[in-house]
C-alpha cells in the first residue's frame, strides 16, 4: 500500500478505487508483493516522526533534534497561532503581536515538539541513537531545540534572557547526570575531532583539504557507486538487484515427451517453469533440515501456499526434493547426510569493485559467445549475491550451486 501510494496515488479517492478493484478481484498477492513483503522486513526505514506513530521498530535511529524549533516563515506570510483561553484556535495575522500572544505561541510550538520526541524516543524495541551538535550561533542551534527542552527544561529554552553558554553548560551536566542510569550513555566525539586536526593547521584548512565535493559532467553523471549482482551485469547493466537473484527454473524437455499425451503424467519434467519455481526450490532447500525427512511435507505445503501454486503439485514435489536428497556428493555420503553443524545456506557475501571491466568480468563466467557489449563499461562499487549452499566434509569446504 505505501508502495503504492508512493507511485501512483495522489488521493484519497484514488487509494479507494484501488482498494475496491483488489476487493472485486478477489485476487492473491502478487509475486512482486510477497517478495516485498518478505524483504520489507530487513530494510531500513526512513520515516517522519509524525508518520511513525504507533509503529515500532528495533533501533531508530533520531537526527535532527538540534535544530531550532522556531519557524521563520520567511518566504510567506508572517502570522502567529495559538490557542486562547477557551482552547480555540486563533491566528493573528498583524506585523508586531502583542508579546503574550508571541510567548503563548512559542510555549505551544515547542509542546508539539516535545511530543513529536516521545513519539521518537518509543519506536524502538531495543535501542534508541539520538545524535546532535553542541553548537550555538547567535542564540539559534541547539539552545533553542526540542532536544535541550527534553534534557533540561523547556522553561530553558523559552528564556530569552538567559545565555547560549549557560544553556550549553545546564545541557552538558544533565547529559551527564542521564549517562548514570543504566540503559543510558552520553557518549562525546569532541576530543577524537579535536586530535585529528594538526597543531600548525586551522580547522578551515583541514576542510578545503580533506572535505572536497566531486565535480559531475553530463558524461559522468551516472557514473556512481551502487550495488550490483552478477545477473543484473549480464543482463540490465542499470539495474541493481532488490532481491535474491535465483536462477530461472528452466529443464530442457526432449520434444517427444512434450508431443502426444493429452493429459501427461505429472513430473519434475513438465513442471511449471519460470522465476516462482526457482524461488519454490530455493524456499524448501532453505527451510527444511536435509537430516530430517520428517519436515518435508509440511515446508512443501507452506511454501506452496505462499507462492499460490496449485497443490495437486505436492506429490511430485516431495519426490523431487526427496531424490535431491538422496543424490550422493561423494561415494558413500548424500545431500541428505549433511547435518546443520555442517553447513551455510543462502549465505550473503558482499566484495568491493573498483574500476572493474564488465567485458573482463563476464569472460571469467560466460563463454565468449555468450558476451555481447557494445562499449566498455566499467563497474564500481560492491558486488553482492548469495551462495547457495556451503558444507563441510571430512575437514574440507565445498561450495554447491
Amino acid at each position: 500500500m505505501v508502495k503504492k501510494d508512493q507511485t501512483a496515488f495522489a488521493s484519497l479517492s484514488s487509494i479507494i478505487r484501488y482498494l475496491k478493484k483488489r476487493i472485486s478481484t478477489d485476487s492473491g498477492s502478487t509475486d512482486e508483493e510477497l517478495i516485498r513483503l518478505e524483504s520489507d522486513s530487513e530494510l531500513i526505514t526512513i520515516s517522519t516522526l509524525h508518520a511513525s506513530k504507533g509503529l515500532e521498530y528495533p533501533v531508530v535511529f533520531v537526527p535532527f533534534l538540534w535544530d531550532n524549533f522556531e519557524s521563520s516563515n520567511s518566504g510567506g506570510i508572517r502570522f502567529t497561532e495559538y490557542h486562547n483561553e477557551e482552547n480555540k484556535l486563533c491566528i493573528d495575522l498583524s506585523k508586531n503581536p502583542n508579546e503574550d500572544i508571541v510567548e503563548k505561541s512559542r510555549e505551544e510550538v515547542l509542546a508539539d515538539s516535545l511530543r513529536l520526541n516521545y513519539v521518537a524516543f518509543t519506536r524502538p524495541k531495543c535501542a534508541c541513537y539520538v545524535p546532535f551538535v553542541k553548537y550555538s550561533s547567535k542564540g539559534q542551534g541547539i539552545v533553542k531545540s526540542p532536544f535541550l527542552a527534553s534534557v533540561v527544561d523547556p522553561g530553558v529554552v523559552l528564556d530569552r534572557r538567559m545565555k547560549s553558554d549557560d544553556k550549553l553548560n545546564l545541557l552538558e551536566e544533565n547529559l551527564k547526570k542521564l549517562s548514570s542510569f543504566e540503559h543510558i550513555s552520553y557518549l562525546s566525539s569532541s576530543k577524537s575531532l579535536e586530535s585529528d586536526i594538526p597543531k600548525d593547521k586551522k580547522e578551515s584548512e583541514i576542510l578545503q583539504e580533506e572535505l572536497r565535493t566531486s565535480n559531475l559532467g553530463r558524461n559522468n553523471l551516472f557514473d556512481f557507486k551502487r550495488i550490483l549482482s552478477f545477473s543484473s551485469i549480464s543482463s540490465d547493466h542499470s539495474k541493481t538487484d532488490e532481491f535474491k537473484d535465483y536462477d530461472e527454473f528452466e529443464l530442457s524437455v526432449s520434444e517427444d515427451s512434450l508431443e502426444s499425451k493429452e493429459a501427461p503424467e505429472r513430473s519434475k519434467l513438465n513442471f511449471p517453469k519460470g522465476a516462482d519455481t526457482g524461488n519454490l526450490l530455493h524456499y524448501i532447500l532453505e527451510d527444511i533440515r536435509f537430516t530430517e525427512s520428517s519436515d518435508i511435507d509440511s515446508v512443501i505445503t507452506e511454501k506452496m501456499s505462499s507462492l499460490n501454486f496449485d497443490n495437486s503439485w505436492k506429490q511430485v514435489l516431495v519426490e523431487w526434493i526427496n531424490q535431491i536428497l538422496s543424490h550422493q556428493l561423494f561415494p558413500g555420503f548424500k545431500i541428505g547426510d549433511l547435518r546443520e553443524e555442517n553447513l551455510i545456506k543462502e549465505m550473503e557475501f558482499h566484495f568491493p569493485v573498483n574500476d572493474v571491466s564488465l567485458k573482463g568480468l563476464l569472460s571469467i563466467i560466460r563463454e565468449a559467445d555468450e558476451i555481447d557489449l557494445n562499449k566498455e563499461i566499467v563497474l564500481s562499487g560492491f558486488m553482492k549475491g548469495f551462495i547457495d549452499l556451503i558444507f563441510r566434509f571430512e575437514n574440507k569446504y565445498y561450495i554447491l550451486d
